[in-house]
């Protein structure tokens, strides 16, 4: 037998997913197709969700057919450009429309108190943190080494990752780590590698910037030189489209009371849209995609990598994501979180994920608040996540992280997360590498309620880490899900992923971890 979901339901309010469920087992190939389609209708939905009107102490409008002389205030006479943007004093209360089939490879700070959304008609307005289009700007060269080629123009701002015609083929980024200055073993090749002349996989890259030692750095020339291995030869003729995640936020959030509705966020080698502590922030109805990879730090001579879709670091409060499709993220698809240190009182107050579709990102959402060095409050309290579907943690994009013990739908470490009132209700949670959830902290008492939630993964395999640290390790078995902690959910466990036998491969179980 199987269970029925029934696709979601529009009114006034946001949607709700109704889940009809009976006791089952085995997810078959028929189910696990009706899954997809239902993925692929939510996807669309989302994509082609209508504007919204919203009145405004003063409207602006950005067109890539406008004139920064313009005053911006109509659609006839809109801006051209985010700088002109930038450089408007935007008061609490404004409404900044972007225009649909727009892109704008730019970056730009939302204002405190104001909206940004779309009007006109077409795609949902896009913003990348890809400088051009590789594929049709500057040019690739062929060196001295078979397959590989160089990019005429330095790029000097670290880059994350490369993605081909739209995301249909992406890179793999081969970084070098360091002991005493002496390149070591790269998880990549299982070798030591230090040089571009390396590369030796079909779309593997170079970028000789970030690393401590790099090939063309002199004190007259910094670097940036983008090495690419394409072995069916030059990449500008393979790909119509060539992205570089370069470093940096596509969006930042500069203040409270911020709205973005309908937009497109993506290729930004940090964030999609970022910011520190702020209240009253909403995203919804917004696509956003193929973010992070770039380089946070080295430390001791190894590299860490970092790149989230949405995210807020530090304190929040009213914090909303709604009926927004996220992708392909190097680490969280969304996330609220501040780690353990300082000295600053935090919470996260008021937070609601609901009726997001999240695929292919290694944490589908990330959370936690770890301990301040003085013992300064910090809790999360009111956190509701409810009717997301989170599907394949850990694949696509998701799979160039180094570690392979930490995929999650659900992410929340071993941190302290002291929390109340935290529910994670009516969600799908659809194959991961690692576990479905992970769900740690200092008393068992603040983990998270899971109710009415579908689970779906390898029978035997991770089914969560959860409850004082260090956390316990559950696997998706007949012991594991009649506990009380998991015992008004349902789950399946599946041998087959359709149309993914090369994406997804889920661990039989995490045997690092004690069977429960």
């Amino acid at each position: 037998m199987k269970f029925q979901i029934l696709c979601p339901l529009f009114g006034s309010a946001s949607p709700t997913w109704r889940i009809i469920m009976e006791n089952i087992r085995y997810a078959s190939h028929e189910y696990l197709e009706e899954l997809k389609q239902l993925a692929d209708k939510r996807r669309g939905e989302i994509r082609s969700t209508p504007n919204n009107a919203y009145e405004g102490v003063r409207c602006f409008f950005v067109s890539p057919y406008g004139n920064d002389e313009n005053d911006g205030l109509s659609p006839h006479k809109a801006w051209r450009t985010l700088a002109r943007l930038n450089d408007e004093s935007l008061i609490p209360g404004s409404v900044v429309y972007f225009e649909r089939d727009g892109i704008w490879r730019e970056r730009f700070r939302a204002r405190p108190g104001v909206t940004y959304t779309a009007y006109g008609r077409g795609a949902k307005p896009r913003f990348y943190g890809s400088l051009f289009n590789a594929a049709s700007h500057g040019e690739w060269r062929e060196t001295e080494v078979k397959d590989i080629y160089v990019y005429s123009e330095p790029i000097r701002t670290d880059i994350g990752g490369i993605f081909f015609d739209g995301g249909i083929k992406h890179s793999v980024k081969v970084i070098p780590s360091y002991e005493n200055g002496v390149p070591t073993i790269d998880r990549t090749y299982r070798r030591a590698f230090a040089s571009w002349r390396e590369l030796e996989n079909d779309l593997d890259f170079f970028h000789d910037f970030g690393a401590p030692i790099c090939e063309s750095k002199t004190e007259s020339d910094p670097g940036g030189l983008v090495y690419l291995c394409s072995k069916n030869g030059n990449p500008s003729g393979r790909f119509e489209e060539i992205e570089f995640n370069t470093r940096g936020n596509v969006i930042g959030v500069g203040g409270d009371d911020v709205t973005f509705d309908n937009l497109t966020v993506m290729y930004g080698g940090s964030h999609g849209i970022g910011g520190g502590t702020v209240k009253n922030l909403t995203v919804k109805n917004c696509v956003i995609g193929f973010i992070g990879g770039s380089i946070q730090f080295y430390r001791d001579g190894r590299v860490t990598r970092f790149g989230n879709g949405i995210e807020l670091y530090g304190g929040c409060e009213n914090f909303t994501i709604e009926n927004c499709y996220v992708h392909d993220c190097y680490d969280a698809g969304i996330t609220h979180q501040l780690s353990a240190g300082g000295e600053n009182g935090v919470n996260h107050t008021h937070v609601v994920f609901a009726d997001n579709l999240i695929e292919n990102c290694v944490y589908g959402i990330e959370y936690f608040l770890g301990k301040s060095d003085n013992g300064a409050s910090r809790v999360m309290r009111d956190i509701k996540y409810t009717g997301n579907f989170i599907r394949y943690s850990g694949c696509g994009w998701g799979n160039e992280r180094p570690d392979s013990d930490c995929q999650a739908a659900i992410k929340g470490w071993d941190h302290r997360n002291e929390a109340y009132d935290f529910v994670i209700e009516n969600n799908i949670f659809e194959c991961s590498t690692w576990n479905l959830v992970h769900n740690g902290c200092e008393r068992d008492e603040w983990g998270p309620k899971y109710s009415r939630n579908v689970f779906i993964g390898r029978r035997n395999g991770g089914l969560a880490r959860y409850g004082a640290n260090p956390s316990k390790q559950y696997l998706l078995n007949s012991y594991s899900v009649s506990s009380d902690i998991f015992k008004d959910n349902e789950f399946c466990y599946t041998e087959l992923v359709p149309d993914e036998p090369d994406r997804l491969h889920l661990p039989s179980a995490p045997d690092k971890y004690q069977q429960l």
